[in-house]
């Protein structure tokens, strides 16, 4: 099938208008603005975590490469949005190894650690922070206190021969709901997303279709559309409804690209990124357009992420995460979709 996704340049539509770039010596698997994005910290396939000034691209933090780390990759880095117990700039890191820690970023204390026995491959925090999960190998979600650090529930499928109220395969995404703590969702490689209440051990319910291979889910907070970006060459970007599990579209303008990372930056455009043309776009997904985008980079994207306080977005590409602009997007908002 020929591409429909044919991406044009900056000079053409300069809605991304490029900042700094961020330099590692290994590839970033995971990029991650903090609360008011004056940081960025990225990932890193060798197990290191390096936390750079977002304005000028220097490194200001190094998080020290735990003792257990023998070419085991940092699989997800995520920064909590708020300071409990009156400690600011603390970022969740997981490694593939099944070791999770909580980092003080400005000192490289390890608040606290846990060890799960799988490769852990994704991580996020609630809304509030209270909780974070963990996802991985194993098809469960290991839920902890942010506090503590301690495991406090284990959500997986239950036995039923009938029912798939879980995961069956590795799981690569998760999201919290934007308002709710007790809520979240999960996708990866058995094609469904999978809806969860911690209250619940098993999941409450499920949609099919999405083939998600990376940090590539996401709720929108105002309309609660959940966006998945699939490891697929066709359709892969698509638009769910959170409250009813209904497809509202598929979005025609990426196909032609596997995609590793979706994100929302408001109720009208989505940040992807993925595998093939080694380009991060901005799609209008009211007209199904690109309408900026990064292209021509040295990899593929793997990781992409908005922070709604600077307006900024970072795309991390092979060893590199470029930090944009995106100011053209403030104070644009269109009526959202609508499910009939």
């Amino acid at each position: 099938m020929k591409s429909s996704y044919s991406p044009t340049s900056l000079a053409q539509r300069s809605l991304l208008h490029p900042k700094a770039t961020c330099c590692t010596k290994s590839d970033v698997f995971c990029a991650q603005f903090s609360k008011k994005g004056e940081l960025v910290a990225g990932s890193l396939s060798d197990g290191s975590v390096m936390v750079f000034d977002s304005a000028g691209g220097s490194m200001v933090y190094k998080l020290p490469l735990p003792s257990f780390q023998d070419g085991y990759p940092a699989t997800a880095v995520k920064f909590r949005s708020n300071d409990l117990g009156d400690i600011s700039n603390v970022a969740l890191v997981a490694y593939s190894s099944g070791h999770v820690h909580q980092w003080h970023v400005p000192t490289g204390k390890s608040l606290n650690q846990s060890i799960e026995k799988r490769q852990t491959l994704a991580a996020a925090y609630s809304s509030d922070s209270s909780t974070y999960a963990t996802s991985g190998s194993d098809c469960k979600l290991m839920i902890y206190d942010s506090l503590s650090g301690q495991n406090i529930n284990t959500l997986e499928a239950s036995s039923s021969l009938t029912l798939m109220d879980g995961h069956m395969n590795r799981v690569f995404a998760l999201r919290y709901h934007p308002t709710d703590p007790s809520l979240l969702v999960s996708g990866g490689w058995d094609n469904t997303v999978q809806f969860w209440d911690l209250r619940i051990d098993h999941a409450v319910r499920k949609l099919s279709g999405p083939h998600i291979c990376g940090d590539s889910l996401d709720i929108e907070p105002h309309s609660l559309h959940i966006a998945t970006g699939s490891w697929r060459y066709d359709t892969p970007l698509e638009i769910w409804d959170y409250g009813s599990g209904k497809l509202i579209t598929q979005l025609q303008s990426c196909t032609g690209t596997k995609l590793y990372a979706t994100c929302w930056i408001n109720e009208r455009h989505l940040l992807i990124g993925g595998s093939q043309k080694h380009t991060a776009a901005v799609i209008d997904v009211q007209n199904d357009k690109v309408v900026g985008d990064l292209k021509d980079l040295s990899a593929g994207v793997y990781s992409v992420h908005y922070n709604s306080v600077n307006k900024n977005v970072a795309i991390a590409s092979g060893s590199k995460i470029h930090i944009c602009s995106a100011l053209f997007f403030q104070n644009k908002t269109p009526p959202p979709f609508t499910t009939d």
